[in-house]
């Protein structure tokens, strides 16, 4: 089973110069968090910042 962290984009929505991108965060074939930010990068950010909530190592 494959552990590394890996990120899905699911959405993408709005205009060319305001896009808002929605992304997953998957561990071993389960989700453990969604994010939603204005860049790929922010969302995935998003994403493991709730995967950390999830998993009780972050705050």
């Amino acid at each position: 089973m494959n552990l590394t962290p890996g990120y899905e984009i699911l959405a993408e929505s709005g205009p060319s110069h305001e896009k808002s991108f929605r992304s997953v965060v998957v561990v071993g074939g389960e989700r453990f968090g969604e994010g939603v930010g204005t860049s790929k990068k922010r969302a995935e950010q998003a994403a493991a910042y709730e995967a950390l909530r999830r998993l009780g190592v972050e705050e």
